[in-house]
């Protein structure tokens, strides 16, 4: 397993007008890496300042991808001291990221973080400041699983 960045045209097309995302970010975009020796989680921050206001939602670009082996998954979780001081959640709540993500034709596995701003008041996300947690997981196939689909693009895309 391991992380990398997209490209910066892939990071670029994932900017809005509340949030300025340029080569100086790209350039920045930090590896994700765990805190301490025992930590589960890969933290992972955002690369751009954004300020999302009360009530709303926004997604914000990682600028990164993750190379994933067969059988396992990354799952994302918000960092708890985010949901607690913040009060920023997932939109999806626990969010995954299959093997079969990474280089998707339509994002090149961009690895895209929507949060939920709980609070009435705005919040700052200042570039730098991590965000979320991705902890490897390996799964388990049923007997008679026969899953035959195959990944055309990003989020969403699975048949």
């Amino acid at each position: 397993m391991k992380f990398e960045k997209v490209s910066f045209r892939e990071f670029k097309k994932h900017t809005n007008s509340y949030m300025h995302c340029g080569a100086d970010e790209y350039d920045d975009i930090e590896m994700p890496k765990r805190s301490t020796v025992g930590s589960a989680g890969y933290d992972i921050a955002s690369p751009v300042n954004i300020t999302i206001p009360g009530g709303c939602d926004r997604v914000i670009p990682t600028g990164l991808k993750v190379q994933i082996d067969e059988g396992w998954a990354m799952f994302l979780y918000i960092r708890s001291s985010i949901a607690i001081k913040k009060g920023l959640v997932l939109q999806t709540g626990v969010s995954v990221i299959d093997s079969d993500y990474y280089n998707s034709e339509d994002n090149e596995g961009h690895i895209l973080i929507g949060v939920r701003n709980t609070s009435t008041r705005p919040i700052l996300i200042t570039a730098g400041e991590r965000i979320v947690q991705g902890v490897f997981t390996i799964y388990g196939k049923t007997e008679d699983d026969d899953a035959t689909g195959q990944r055309s693009g990003g989020i969403g895309s699975t048949s």
